[in-house]
């Protein structure tokens, strides 16, 4: 019986350790070339602090907060389209770019057929594919821009929120942005050669329907938005809390610059950071 433990103990460890080595070794293949690198701050990554602070465990994770800009909610109040990390249906996501990325027409009929018939059974059509993470680019400023217009057309208290949406906007929100999707990974890069504003990484897009039952995309998420802090960078990050949200003001993280690599499997490591 003894022997038989002893056997069974030592699979499980052997497993354990089998299951280490290809992880090490995933690790150091996507470190081994960088396909894009950011110069990032407190706007696009946060601490995920209540992970963190938890007894089960030492370590410290950052947060990549990616925003989708939608352009069908511009009537509505700027939190609801400053939102980060939380996927939307950006207007370029619409029925002919999901057929490119794989959504047969057919099911997208059916889908939309049984939705309208009142059949829908809680499926989710999603897919894996290529994100395009934009950096302080022209959809910042299409946002930024936008922040600004609703200042001009608001009063009383909706202009008050509105100016706050500006600072925002202007100093805290996030400027990474979900701008393409795709499935090639270099037919994606010849769209985006600017590796110091453009990174292509692994997300999820499902299908929606709007208001006229048109189908739509929906960023659903980045398959690598947490990102490990390794030991020498933790006191750059020690005394950060979480972000609050967009609309509130400026939150109580400790400004710094990072810089962000993305690697052969497409997921981030931080190569460097610094307190400012």
């Amino acid at each position: 019986m003894k022997r038989l433990v002893r056997n069974v103990w030592f699979w499980v460890l052997l497993l354990v350790a089998a299951t280490n080595l290809v992880a090490l070794g995933g690790v150091v293949y996507n470190r081994s070339g960088v396909k894009s690198e950011f110069k990032l701050s407190q706007r696009e990554l946060t601490c995920d602090c209540y992970h963190f602070l938890s007894k089960d465990n030492s370590g410290l994770e950052l947060r990549l907060k990616w925003r989708v800009f939608e352009v069908s909610t511009h009537g509505l109040p700027y939190m609801m389209w400053a939102m980060e990390g939380h996927g939307g249906s950006p207007l370029w996501l619409d029925a002919a770019k999901l057929e490119s990325l794989g959504f047969a027409k057919s099911q997208l009929e059916t889908q939309k057929t049984d939705l309208m018939n009142g059949r829908y059974h809680g499926r989710t059509n999603t897919r894996d594919v290529l994100l395009v993470l934009e950096l302080d680019g022209p959809t910042y400023q299409l946002a930024l821009e936008r922040a600004r217009e609703r200042v001009a057309y608001s009063s009383g208290k909706d202009r008050d929120l509105a100016e706050k949406g500006v600072a925002a906007e202007e100093s805290v929100s996030s400027r990474l942005f979900v701008v393409d999707a795709g499935l090639d990974e270099e037919a994606v890069r010849a769209r985006y050669p600017d590796s110091q504003r453009y990174a292509i990484v692994h997300g999820q897009v499902s299908v929606q329907f709007d208001t006229s039952s048109s189908a739509r995309g929906r960023i659903q998420n980045l398959s690598a938005s947490e990102i490990n802090v390794p030991l020498e960078l933790r006191s750059v990050f020690g005394d950060m809390k979480p972000s609050s949200t967009p609309w509130m003001g400026p939150g109580s993280d400790a400004p710094f610059d990072a810089t962000l690599a993305f690697g052969k499997r497409l997921e981030p490591w931080l190569v460097g950071a610094t307190k400012k």
